[in-house]
Formats: structure tokens, C-alpha cells, sequence
């Protein structure tokens, strides 16, 4: 299911490839490396990534933009840093 959602997510957004879903083992590798505390460089070059958009738009699609708390969502975030960088899907929650 998430692949499918990933694959929709780079169907709806042309300026994304799939190439840029194989780059989570570096993203993965340089946040650990480094930390991925707020204040890294690398963290914020993370959440700038096409790999880190694709994922967003595909969370919003699974929950329906929608907040667990019943507004709407604006942000997807984290349940859990350990695969920070290469995270799968059920590890982000849309907010």
C-alpha cells in the first residue's frame, strides 16, 4: 500500500521522480551521521527534499488532509525519528 501511494504521489506531481525516492539510504546515512536535530543543515535540507514532498503528498492523501484531532491537516510529522531519512509511511502522521 504504500508503494502504491508513493507511485500516486509521483504521478500527481511531475516535478518529482522516482529517483529521487532512491536516495533515502544517503538521506538516512548523512541524518544519522550528522544528527537530525532542528538546527542540522541536513535535517532542513531533508524537509526541502523532493523525496520528503513525495512522502507529504502521499500522507495527505492516505489520511485524507485530514488531523487526527478532526481539522485539517496542514503538516505531516514524524511518530518516530529512528528512520529518519528513509521512513516509511506508517511512521508519518498527518497534523
Amino acid at each position: 500500500m504504500a508503494i502504491e501511494l508513493l507511485n500516486k504521489a509521483v504521478d500527481l506531481n511531475s516535478d518529482f521522480s522516482e529517483a529521487s525516492l532512491l536516495r533515502e539510504d544517503v538521506w538516512h546515512y548523512r541524518l544519522k551521521s550528522f544528527g537530525w536535530g532542528h538546527n542540522n543543515r541536513t535535517y532542513k535540507r531533508y524537509l526541502d527534499s523532493p523525496a520528503w514532498t513525495v512522502k507529504q503528498v502521499a500522507v495527505m492523501g492516505r489520511d485524507g488532509r485530514q488531523c487526527v484531532c478532526g481539522k485539517k491537516a496542514t503538516q505531516v510529522h514524524h511518530k518516530t525519528y529512528d528512520n529518519m531519512g528513509k521512513e516509511p509511511l506508517e511512521e508519518l502522521v498527518a497534523l
